[in-house]
């Protein structure tokens, strides 16, 4: 996960420098520049808080707003079996759900449809 960090948010894009972005994702989720910088301040956060590296991964894609980038993760995160995907639009993380678990929702909102039809 680093790698995909370091290779999409902690370089320069699109005329952004990796500095101004790194800065943004910080100071969105209230996370202050360590003595290094902002980019050792979040990865100090992404190896020792796995909630917090969710954060930064999400907020991550909100800033760089880049399917390629998201396509990437997503894979990276399909491989490791994580619970976490990439939402459609690409900007934010979202929960993997089970075929099982869909169907049972599917099934509960039909019945409550029924329900509130009588």
């Amino acid at each position: 996960m680093l790698g995909w960090f370091d290779k999409y948010v902690a370089v320069n894009q699109n005329g952004r420098s990796a500095a101004q972005r790194l800065e943004t994702i910080a100071l969105r989720l209230q996370i202050e520049s360590d003595r290094y910088g902002y980019a050792s301040a979040l990865k100090g956060q992404i190896n020792s808080d796995p909630v917090r590296f969710l954060d930064i991964l999400d907020m991550s894609l909100k800033i760089i707003d880049l399917m390629s980038a998201a396509r990437g993760l997503s894979q990276t995160l399909g491989l490791g079996a994580s619970v976490w995907t990439v939402a459609d639009d690409g900007k934010s993380l979202v929960r993997r759900v089970s075929d099982t678990e869909s169907i049972q929702y599917e099934a509960m909102i039909s019945v409550a449809d029924e329900q509130a039809n009588i």
